[in-house]
């Protein structure tokens, strides 16, 4: 085992580093690119938070007012809010004295 790195000096062991380091600075390079390229993708996002408080409470139902807030560094482009009770549905169910 010795004959076989009998032929080694430090100077053959300084090459084969820096081949070995010539060789992996792309792979590192792509590496920091693509989380660089991730980090920023996650700091300018838009955050959308939506605040749910109770208006009235009352025996037959109760009323909420729903805040939605759109915070972030970026806007964000598209934002809808989607009901499962049309209007017309929700004065059938509560009657129209309660929206007066």
């Amino acid at each position: 085992m010795t004959e076989y790195f009998s032929h080694l000096t430090v100077s053959t062991i300084f090459e084969f580093v820096k081949i070995f380091l010539i060789a992996l600075s792309p792979v590192i390079s792509i590496l920091s690119l693509l989380n660089a390229v991730k980090m920023w993708r996650e700091g300018n996002r838009p955050l959308i938070c939506a605040l749910v408080e109770m208006d009235v409470e009352g025996n037959v139902g109760s009323m909420y007012s729903l805040n939605v807030v759109n915070r972030g560094n970026r806007p964000a482009k598209i934002l809808t809010l989607e009901t499962r009770l049309s209007d017309k549905e929700l004065l059938d169910l509560h009657g129209p004295e309660k929206y007066d």
